[in-house]
């Protein structure tokens, strides 16, 4: 088996529902995450591009209605949509934060 060096692949779910943890790289303070838009996610019916992603925050791909996905600026989300990120620890937590948020009606 090739060593990762100081990468930790991780397989397990994070502390957070709906929030897997896939990979982290303590080193660089590099992760890969997937996350699930709740049904009633504040981000339904947003764009991407609305989110406001900065340059240490990617999406990598979106799991959409069964189909996977390299989605467009203008792609627009909905509940049940898994969202595949990669970037800087910080800025991956709070677009986690952002994509986990609830509407309360």
């Amino acid at each position: 088996m090739p060593s990762t060096g100081n990468a930790t692949p991780i397989f397990k779910c994070s502390r957070k529902p709906h929030c897997g943890d896939l990979y982290e790289h303590p080193t660089t303070n590099f992760r890969i995450v997937k996350v699930t838009i709740p049904p009633n996610g504040s981000v339904i019916g947003k764009t991407t591009d609305q989110l406001g992603f900065s340059e240490n925050c990617r999406i990598i791909s979106i799991f959409h209605s069964g189909v996977l996905l390299f989605p467009p600026k203008s792609f627009i989300f909905k509940g049940g949509d898994k969202v595949m990120l990669s970037g800087s620890e910080e800025t991956v937590e709070r677009i986690v934060e952002k994509l986990r948020k609830v509407e309360i009606t």
